[in-house]
This record gives C-alpha cells, structure tokens and sequence, in this order.
C-alpha cells in the first residue's frame, strides 16, 4: 500500500474517515462556573479563564482572573485538565485554546469545556479542527440569541467531526503545530525589529547617535522654517457622476490604513478635479492629515489628489522628504497629543508649523533615511513572509482537515533520532532540509547532467523560490551559492536513512539509490505538502539542463536578493555589475550579454526573488 493516498482517491480518504458528533468523542461538554461572585475575587488563588484569554490554539495568561479557594470549592466538577479544549461561547463564538499542563484543575467563567476522550481523539488535532474554515462554519450557523450571539454546551455536542485513525491526527497535529512555531517566531522576529527600529528613530532624529562621517550641532528651526507652502484639498460632488471613476487616485483619511504607493480606495476625474477645492498633489510630495489620523504621513510614487482632512506640505531645498516622513513618523504620538476635539481630533496648520524641527546637512538627512527606509524593508519581507505563511496553514489545513492529503501510519513508528533528534529542533530544520534535498535528488538523480554542483545550484532554488527555510547558509563561490556543510550534512544523512548514496565515478560526483529508496516521501508530504507542485514544476524545467545554465540561475538569483536586500533596487545592470565584479573572479569568463540573457528567461518564468532572504556571505 502506497505511503500517501493520491489526490485522485481524495474523497474516498475522507470517507474512509467517518465523521462522529463531537457527543461520542468527549468524556464531558460543559460550561464553566456561571457566575462568580465578586466577593470571590482575590490577588492569588485559583486561576480563572474568561473569554479574553481564549485565542486560537492557545490561552493568553497576560489578563488572568483569580477566585477564593474557598468559593472554587464548590464547582469542583468544572475544575480543568490539561488537554481539555475552552471554547468561546459568546463574543467570538468557536474560538478554541488548549490547556495546558501548568494550568491544571485552574477553572473557566462561562466558557465551553470540552473533555475529548484520549483513546480515540487528539486534542490538539480537535482544537485545529474546531479553529479551521469548517469548525467556523458550524459555529456561524448554530448561534442563537439577540443582541449577544452565543453557542451552547448542547449544539457543541452535535458538532460533526471527522475521525481519521489516532495516529493520523497526531501527525496532522505535529505539522499544523511546525507551521505555527514558524508563525510565531516570525511574529516574535517582527516584533523586535520593530523595537530596533523605534530605538533607531528616538537615536537619529534627535541627534544622540551621528552616523559616521557627520559631525557638528544640529540647529533647531520649527517645522514651518522648513515648509515652503501647504496645500489643502477638497470633495468634488457625489451627485455628478462625471466627477468619479478611472483616473487620479483621490486620497482620503480611509489611505492611511491601506496605504499603497501608486493607488488609492476612490478615484477622481479631470473634471472632478476641476470642478472642486482639490488639487494635483505631485508624486513624492509629504501628505499628513490634520483631522483624524493625526501625525500620519504618506508620500505617494504617483501624483494624487486629496480630500479636505489632508494636506499637502512643499518642502523647502534643504529637506529630504524621506527625512521628513521619518520625522512625521517619530513624531505621531506628540502630535496626535496637540489635537483636539469632542468627537473627532483636530490640529490647526499653524500648531502644526510651531513643532521643533532639526536643521541638518542634506547628506545625513539621506544617510538617516536610508537607515531607516533598509529596516522598513527589512521588516516588508518578514510581514510577507508571514501572510505567507499564514495563507499556507491555511490551505495546509484545508488539505489535512478533509483527508484530501493524506499523513502516512508510519510516521508513529519512526525512530525518534530521525524524527526529533538529539540536537532538539535546530537537528530537526536539518532533517527536513534532507528530506527536500532527497525528494529533489529522487527526481533527477537518473539525469546523466545531476551531480554534486548541480544538485546544490537545485537546492538552493528550490529553497528560495519555494520561500523554505532550512538552515542552510551560502557563501559566494566559483560555482555559485554554496553551503558546504550543508552539502556534507545532506550526503550523510542520505547514507544514514539508506535513501542514497553519494559516489565518485569518472570524477564526479553521483547519487546512487539504496534499499530504502522513496522512504523520505513519507516526511515529504508532512513538512512540504503546500509546495509539491511548485517543486516539481521547478525542478522539471532545470532536468535536463547542464550544470552550467543552473550555475548561472542561481548566482544571478542570489545576487538579484542580495541587492534587494541591500540596497532595496536591482536593475538588470546592476545585478550582472554584482555577479562580475562582486562575487569569484571566474564569472568573468561568462560573457555579459549570457547574463542579462539569463536574466530576462528568469523574469519571463517568474524566477525572482520574493520575500528578500539574508544576503549571501561574501
């Protein structure tokens, strides 16, 4: 029997599975203390769970409620265990968090609790499954009430689940749970360059740490010394139809929340813009709101218009308009403190004009900038790459959820030094990254083109086109991106789980298959199901290409994210400027025009780079 069960049979998968109300998978559905009296609450004693702390998959402790030991006595049939699931009632009906060991016998104030049986359902498998499209749902169709929906312990019981084998759920559990580990440190990544950044505006704004080159005091002036003039805007008429449509993006209050640097929520035409208070703002001009939004600031790639809450700030010769956004940014919570209003906040233009500004040489204006517009772009990739991550949980959980994709049995039975090894999580990146690295050597090892340098210029694409991280770390060589360790660590691994063996024959290196060929399919599916397709188209347009065209690929590929990542523009000169001059002198015997040959098959294909990797080591 197959380890993986085809998408063909998909349906059949899920029948197989059968669905159960969640009644005969529970020990108990209840509710948790009703009411508390307030008599009851304490600075210590037993915890107490309410619906603010109940988030997707877990419980947020931060907000936790305490009750008198001798009044939680009395509900000691609602006293938690681990393992049980918290399912909000009202407020967001369905929202389901786990709890943990910590927070045994700790109670719940009016929230579901369900008890799953442990011999025939997973409760981490439960909570992903309550959390998922399907789960939401049920949820959605079975609210009752008025003003304040809610779900009750008796339409929780009837909830329809499928019951793949234990086993199953366990492995679908293990890898919905990688892909929020991953989520989370990302969040967490984010988070603290968000930090940095912040540190980096208090510290360059204000002159308390000078990049190097810069000396001298900085003069303070008013915000007004630097502006040559400020425009307003204006609303043409709703009622003429002729005034809105296609044409010049008209910002509004409403941009700043979905800012894009060439378009915007609402458009105006020529006549609109004509026929009302509004004005052609030109692309690169710092626009800032006086009413709502207050200390917010936008500079547009496009000429816009803009509506009458906004304004519209020409600066003068001696200010980086870059610097000034930064400043506007620095500077929100002050200003958003200036204004004033019983219902809507409001600043006036000349309080605006009498904020201190610093007055400093252009240079370090656009050195500062530059500083803080790197971690601007640093901290776009990394929130990319989360919604990225995010959005393939999500079809992750569409596939695993509904036994579309199927989790091989023998997962349970593998050796715990190949599936958690000694090392602890690190090991276990540089397990799944032999397992891409077998699934790539498995579909092209018979090419009589496949070898060691072939194969590396394969991992590294695949890795980055496919966004995976496996803990590889590249330096530029001869033969383009290379991680040596990585290569050695791969070979041995393949020997290890008999997968294949590595050998010199006729001077170069060759993947010979072993007795456990096709073993590694089984991790495959559970760490790389959402880009099997991608890599196998990936690696079906390199097949029977020479090693050289690949080299080329990939050393172009690499520099092309290095730029980006460095200097946030890469045209096609510059990226054959880096690849000649800035990486091993043997690229200089490929002539100029091969690369930006190469360059333009790689735009055509869609081979470039997305969320921006760390730069390649030099």
């Amino acid at each position: 029997m197959s380890d993986v069960i085809s998408r063909s049979s998909s349906a059949v998968a899920a029948e197989a599975w059968g669905t159960v109300p969640l009644s005969a998978l529970a020990e108990r559905i209840m509710v948790g203390i009703a009411s508390a009296a307030t008599h009851a609450y304490r600075a210590k004693g037993i915890p107490m769970f309410r619906n603010q702390n109940i988030k997707a998959g877990y419980l947020d402790d931060g907000d936790l409620l305490f009750i008198a030991p001798e009044y939680e006595s009395a509900f000691k049939n609602k006293r938690l265990r681990a393992g049980d699931l918290l399912t909000m009632r009202t407020g967001y009906p369905g929202v389901t968090a786990i709890v943990p060991g910590c927070y045994e016998h700790a109670q719940s104030f009016t929230t579901l609790i369900t008890r799953p049986k442990k011999d025939c359902i997973h409760s981490l498998f439960l909570c992903y499954y309550i959390n998922s499209e399907f789960g939401k749902k049920f949820f959605e169709q079975s609210q009752i009430g008025g003003a304040q929906k809610n779900v009750n312990a008796s339409t929780l019981r009837g909830m329809p689940v499928p019951l793949p084998p234990r086993i199953e759920q366990k492995a679908i559990a293990a890898t919905l749970s990688d892909v929020d580990a991953l989520t989370a440190g990302l969040e967490r990544l984010i988070a603290k360059k968000r930090d940095i950044k912040q540190a980096a505006m208090q510290q360059l704004l204000t002159g308390q740490t000078r990049l190097k080159g810069f000396t001298g005091d900085w003069e303070i002036k008013t915000l007004g010394d630097m502006v040559e003039k400020v425009v307003g805007g204006g609303t043409p008429s709703r009622s003429n139809p002729a005034f809105w449509g296609h044409g010049i993006p008209w910002v509004t209050v409403k941009d700043f929340s979905t800012f894009h640097p060439r378009q915007a929520q609402e458009c105006i035409t020529k006549i609109g813009l004509s026929n009302s208070a509004s004005n052609l703002i030109p692309a690169g001009t710092l626009i800032t709101s006086t009413r709502m939004a207050l200390g917010k600031a936008l500079v547009y790639e496009v000429d816009v218009a803009i509506n009458q809450d906004l304004k519209a700030l020409y600066v003068k010769s001696c200010v980086n308009v870059q610097f000034l956004y930064y400043w506007f940014e620095h500077n929100r919570p002050s200003i958003n403190d200036l204004g004033s209003g019983s219902t809507v906040k409001g600043i006036s233009l000349a309080e605006l004009k009498r904020l201190p500004f610093p007055r400093l040489s252009l240079p370090e204006q656009a050195a500062i900038a530059t500083v803080l517009s790197d971690m601007d772009a640093d901290l776009s990739a990394l929130e990319s790459r989360l919604a990225k991550t995010r959005a393939i949980k999500q079809g992750m959980m569409q596939e695993l959820l509904t036994g579309r994709t199927r989790l091989v049995d023998s997962l349970e039975q593998a050796p715990v030094s190949t599936m958690e090894p000694a090392e602890g999580r690190k090991a276990n990146v540089y397990f799944m990254r032999s397992v891409l690295a077998a699934e790539i050597v498995d579909q092209l090892h018979d090419e009589p083109t496949f070898g060691h340098v072939k194969f590396e210029k394969m991992m590294f694409l695949a890795e980055h086109l496919c966004q995976v991280d496996t803990g590889s770390h590249y330096a530029r060589k001869a033969a383009g991106p290379l991680d040596r360790q990585a290569l050695h660590s791969i070979d041995s691994q393949l020997r290890k789980q008999a997968w294949f063996d590595v050998r010199k024959e006729n001077g170069r290196y060759r993947y010979i298959p072993l007795e456990k060929r096709g073993g590694h399919r089984s991790y495959f599916d559970r760490y790389f199901a959402p880009i099997r397709t991608q890599l196998s188209e990936i690696l079906e347009t390199f097949r029977s290409w020479e090693t050289e065209r690949c080299e080329i690929v990939a050393t172009l590929y690499a520099a092309w994210n290095d730029l980006l990542k460095e200097k946030g523009v890469a045209s096609d000169d510059l990226i054959v400027h880096e690849v000649l001059n800035n990486w091993h002198e043997s690229k200089q015997r490929t002539p100029e025009e091969r690369w930006l040959k190469a360059l333009g098959w790689m735009r055509e294909k869609g081979y470039v780079p997305g969320p921006v990797a760390e730069p390649i080591a030099r």
